[in-house]
């Protein structure tokens, strides 16, 4: 991400703060599952990414009730989640029902808004600046660092689209 310094971004004081909301970001991918835990602090205009979990979808991965489990062994308090629409209907790490349906039946409440690649990216781009992981966090820290939008095919500079990767 353009703006991204590990001197300012990485911060050991972005950890949980009881006072301050909570949220979870998940991303359904093909090939991982992530979750992020992140309080902002609209006081100090922060956002702090305190916890991650990735998994590859291997072992106890292939299943929804998995990041249940995950999520229970946590000593935070009651998250809302959010994720963008495809991930929460990607059945790959359920039986039939999407992970929002089973999230659901759970109590989690998840919620999804529809928005243009693009829109995402440039949002997150606006962000970073505000953004504060915990160096712990050492994929999401990798994440930052390496995350890249794809090349177009033809021309020159940068697609709107963000390259496929394992830092995506």
């Amino acid at each position: 991400f353009p703006g991204w310094s590990d001197e300012v971004n990485m911060d050991p004081a972005a950890e949980y703060d009881p006072q301050l909301p909570l949220y979870i970001a998940w991303g359904f991918g093909l090939d991982q599952t992530a979750m992020l835990w992140i309080q902002p602090d609209r006081r100090k205009g922060l956002y702090n990414i305190i916890d991650e979990y990735v998994n590859d979808g291997s072992a106890q991965g292939t299943s929804i009730y998995h990041y249940i489990d995950i999520l229970d062994a946590k000593p935070y308090k009651k998250a809302l989640h959010f994720g963008d629409p495809q991930s929460g209907e990607n059945r790959s790490i359920t039986s039939g029902q999407s992970p929002k349906t089973i999230l659901r039946q759970y109590g989690i409440t998840f919620r999804s808004k529809r928005t243009r690649i693009k829109n995402r990216v440039m949002a997150a781009r606006n962000l970073t600046p505000g953004v504060r992981v915990n160096p712990d966090c050492v994929l999401t820290v990798e994440m930052f660092r390496q995350w890249r939008l794809r090349r177009p095919k033809s021309g020159s500079g940068l697609g709107q689209v963000p390259e496929h990767s394992e830092h995506s």
